[in-house]
């Protein structure tokens, strides 16, 4: 089948314009001409990123200049001087600090995020001391190896899936990250070689460009995640390690689907349109299933740190739920990264009986059953198959009421959670039933975006 059609088309949109790169040139040019002005210790100034290896996409406006330091240089001095340097390019104009494997500073110039970050110049992995080390590396690497057209073809790439939602190796995403798109269409040549060669993956995919390894059974005793690509600059590092069981299924999928049925389509962003209230009114009757939503701040701590946070407290709500008896549907959580946050909880089973059966020990085990017998043999003791079993007082009968008790223990301290989460608890915290929902529903749009898309959930092009 010939794609090319439909590819040249997309590339014609997603490429960034020549002006567009000129200006990006101009802005990076001149904060690398400044830095290296000042005096200090780098030894170096670069661009490195998307933008620098020609595969941005059109309208990004992220640059990445990276300080490079010697390694005789003190970490803290390192630190120090990154973070004077980041402050002094972004005087008069707005900045904050962010932190990566050491804090730097991003600012705004000229409409470009500008990222200024401290890193040690290496030559050799071995030498690295923290992970941002590692992208002059990865700069040198697809500068020496790529070849000519590849950088339209990681376009694509990047666009297919951030398209569907599956790109960035962020919290929340668990995606494909730029450096892994690079490398897939370094290994396979395009993006329709690369969906072609996906659409046939299994679990526990290697790829090893350099050849790292003799065997896949030697990479499978160091790896073990859906997709394993080693990083051709560092043995010991997999490149695919963020990309999730789902996310990987999703890619495998929508490769069949586009590579059976190409479209535009593809390339082209989810618009959620929220339905009307009484439609989401109707929905929630229709599932004759419990929902309550929490809603919450947002953390002001760095977003994957933030997102990392608010999906460990989830999850363990979701168990506390499950260890009383109360059987969830479907959970889920949002966020807009700015103001607001929210767990949904949908329940099969959210009221339950005073008392539950426990069962005890096998009858062959003695002691343990004597134990059991003087503990309980005030009330309902049988014997069940092989052990004893009795009736015991439920703490918690009432979904609704746990919930509101276990944020008030989280609040407080009495439950642990990630202390950000325990901050913006005490901020703001409200747990929605029916009416408090369709309440949130009509006055947030991003709210309502959000639960439409969990009401109606759906995967893309399965007309195909």
């Amino acid at each position: 089948m010939n794609y090319n059609k439909i590819l040249n088309k997309v590339l014609a949109e997603i490429k960034p314009t020549h002006k567009e790169v000129e200006e990006q040139q101009k802005v990076a040019d001149e904060v690398i001409r400044k830095i290296k002005a000042m005096k200090g210790k780098p030894v170096d100034v670069i661009m490195v990123g998307s933008a620098a290896r020609g595969s941005d996409l059109k309208g990004d406006k992220d640059l990445d200049i990276f300080i490079l330091f010697p390694l005789t240089c003190d970490e803290k001095d390192l630190e120090k001087e990154g973070l004077k340097i980041g402050k002094e390019i972004a005087k008069g104009h707005k900045f904050e600090r962010k932190f990566a494997s050491h804090p730097y500073v991003k600012t705004e110039i000229n409409g470009f995020d500008i990222d200024i970050v401290p890193a040690f110049k290496i030559k050799n992995i071995k030498d690295f001391k923290s992970a941002v080390d590692r992208s002059p590396l990865h700069q040198e690497f697809i500068k020496n190896n790529r070849k000519p057209g590849e950088g339209n073809q990681v376009r694509l790439l990047k666009k297919f899936c951030k398209s569907l939602d599956i790109y960035g190796a962020e919290m929340g995403t668990w995606g494909f990250p730029g450096y892994l798109c690079e490398l897939l269409v370094m290994q396979y040549g395009s993006f329709i070689d690369t969906l072609k060669m996906a659409e046939n993956w299994e679990y526990n995919q290697v790829i090893d460009i350099k050849k790292h390894y003799k065997s896949k059974s030697e990479i499978l005793k160091k790896f073990n995640t859906p997709l394993i690509v080693i990083d051709p600059t560092d043995k010991n590092r997999n490149v695919g390690a963020a990309v999730s069981d789902n996310v990987f299924a999703k890619f495998i999928h929508y490769s069949r689907q586009f590579l059976e049925k190409p479209s535009e389509e593809f390339f082209k962003e989810k618009i959620i349109k929220e339905k009307k209230p009484n439609e989401i009114e109707k929905r929630l009757k229709q599932r004759r299933a419990k929902i309550l939503v929490i809603t919450t701040g947002f953390p002001k701590v760095p977003e994957d740190i933030a997102v990392s946070q608010l999906e460990k407290t989830m999850m363990k709500m979701k168990k506390m739920l499950e260890d009383e008896d109360f059987k969830t549907h479907r959970v889920a959580m949002w966020t807009n990264r700015k103001n607001h946050s929210a767990f949904l909880f949908e329940f099969e089973v959210w009221e339950l009986p005073p008392v539950k059966v426990r069962h005890g020990p096998p009858l062959t085990i003695i002691k343990d059953q004597k134990k059991f017998l003087e503990k309980h043999k005030s009330g309902n003791v049988w014997i069940e198959g092989d052990r004893w079993a009795t009736e015991t007082v439920r703490k918690e009968t009432d979904a609704i009421d746990y919930l509101k008790r276990m944020v008030k223990e989280m609040k407080s301290g009495k439950t642990r959670i990630p202390s950000h989460i325990e901050e913006v608890f005490n901020k703001k915290v409200n747990i929605l039933d029916a009416k408090g929902i369709m309440k949130e529903y009509e006055k947030n749009e991003y709210f309502a975006k959000e639960l439409t898309e969990y009401l109606y959930k759906r995967e893309r092009f399965l007309e195909v």
